[in-house]
């Protein structure tokens, strides 16, 4: 084997590996790998509620409001997925024009709300998160 056929080899491997760890990074994220600096903006969109019409839901683009909302976001930590539907969506919109979809429960703790991303249930402060929220322009209820 010629050291030109090795060379393109050890490129291709490299590649190869590459792909398969960006896919595997993709299918399962975690909300710890959300980076303030790249998320521009953030729309809320409320979901029916049983009988209830979607909510009025917000966005804003403040760098400080987003901020801290990314921040609460970064701080949850993996729980047990159940059966209750979304009650709503965060739509965090990147410079790159990329957008990432954060489902958001019903509010039945009054200590976290809880969050599905990637496949994946998080809990969230509830006091930081309708905190950061309120900063965003959106009340949340908390539903029993």
């Amino acid at each position: 084997m010629t050291r030109r056929v090795r060379f393109r080899t050890l490129i291709a491997l490299c590649a190869a590996v590459g792909a398969v760890w960006w896919w595997v990074a993709q299918r399962n994220p975690a909300l710890a790998g959300i980076e303030a600096d790249s998320v521009r903006a953030v729309e809320v969109r409320f979901s029916a509620w049983g009988e209830e019409p979607p909510r009025a839901g917000g966005e804003s683009n403040d760098r400080d409001a987003v901020a801290a909302l990314v921040a609460v976001l970064r701080d949850g930590t993996e729980g047990t997925d159940h059966k209750c539907g979304s009650r709503g969506t965060l739509v965090l919109k990147r410079a790159s024009g990329a957008t990432v979809r954060v489902d958001f429960l019903p509010g039945h703790s009054a200590e976290w709300y809880e969050l599905r991303y990637g496949g994946n249930l998080y809990r969230v402060p509830r006091a930081a998160f309708v905190e950061a929220m309120r900063r965003i322009g959106v009340a949340l209820p908390l539903e029993c």
